[in-house]
């Protein structure tokens, strides 16, 4: 019964972990694109 109960709270944290993933993806991949967007700026002669 107790390893059930921290297996099903151990399954919960990973499901809470796993629905995380792909806004952290997302917003690094947004960091990223912003970097790039202004070092090009930047090395752009204007």
């Amino acid at each position: 019964m107790v390893l059930k109960a921290r297996d099903y709270a151990a399954r919960r944290r990973g499901g809470q972990v796993g629905q995380m993933l792909p806004i952290l993806s997302a917003a690094a991949i947004l960091v990223v694109g912003i970097v790039l967007t202004t070092q090009a700026a930047m090395n752009l002669p204007f």
